[in-house]
């Protein structure tokens, strides 16, 4: 099932199970991994850094950038985190 919505939470280490919906952002280690937004269960894992990822947070909400293109994954799909949204492409 496709998600529309997203929750982020920081942590210093990314949990063995990950949630599905739920951003795991590590300020430590530099990096957001979630589920793939398409409800695959494939880990996704964006490095945060100069050449990769950023993020912001604004009213609470996180917004990533660039896009998320799981195109090395079987489900392919390709989505924007935009406030919490997760805007298909």
């Amino acid at each position: 099932m496709k998600l529309n919505k997203i929750n982020h939470e920081f942590v210093k280490l990314i949990p063995e199970n990950i949630q599905d919906g739920k951003l795991y952002i590590s300020l430590e280690y530099k990096c957001v991994v979630h589920n793939c937004c398409c409800g695959c269960k494939s880990e996704v894992v964006t490095p945060i850094d100069n050449n990769g990822w950023s993020f912001k947070e604004e009213s609470g909400k996180i917004t990533l950038n660039p896009s998320i293109g799981n195109f090395q994954l079987p489900c392919k799909s390709h989505y924007f985190i935009n406030n919490n949204n997760v805007i298909w492409a």
